[in-house]
């Protein structure tokens, strides 16, 4: 709970959660999830109130609350919402996309602050959604995917649809190596290309 740690080589630095609000420092107590370097050297990661970006050459944070409402729309501000723990997966450009065990992918414009969901439309036999672990990868074309206990659950961000694979088996653990998608299910490792 102390925060976000940095080692140079030479000594450590602790940034600590800001507790007044300021702009510029970590928010959330917590570090939920796992970092995610983009291109501009920024590591983005989820605490237990907001998703946070750490710019590593200036040493500044900055946070987005994302919420989400039952019209299937995650926004910044909103009668009604409630907030989201998400998890980065994926940044290019100005759109970081995120991923929530139950309620599914959002992808946050980070250049105007517009939030979008794609909730979840994958379904059991008994008609209950199919949750996702939400460390999901990126397969360098158009999907991102997920392990899941029925199958492999893939989102198109072109098309913007959710496809399930090998519904039958149960996955834990995902990564992508030399445009192979390995999944593992309990004993057995399968890879994909």
């Amino acid at each position: 709970a102390d925060g976000l740690s940095r080692y140079d080589g030479v000594e450590m630095k602790i940034y600590k959660p800001g507790l007044g609000g300021e702009a510029s420092q970590m928010k959330g107590r917590i570090i939920r999830s796992s970092l995610l370097e983009d291109e501009q050297e920024q590591i983005w990661f989820s605490t237990d109130i907001v998703v946070n970006s750490f710019d590593k050459r200036k040493a500044l944070f900055e946070n987005f609350k994302l919420l989400y409402n039952k019209s299937h729309q995650a926004n910044l501000s909103g009668m009604g919402d409630t907030e989201m723990f998400s998890n980065p997966i994926l940044k290019s450009g100005n759109y970081l996309w995120t991923a929530n065990a139950t309620e599914g992918l959002s992808v946050l414009n980070t250049a105007n602050n517009i939030c979008t969901n794609y909730s979840l439309t994958i379904k059991e036999d008994n008609g209950a959604l199919v949750p996702i672990m939400y460390n999901g990868v990126f397969d360098t074309k158009s999907s991102i995917w997920f392990a899941s206990k029925s199958g492999l659950l893939a989102f198109d961000t072109v098309a913007k649809q959710w496809k399930q694979y090998l519904k039958g088996t149960t996955f834990f653990t995902l990564a992508i190596e030399n445009d192979f998608l390995v999944a593992g299910s309990g004993s057995k490792i399968i890879l994909f290309n």
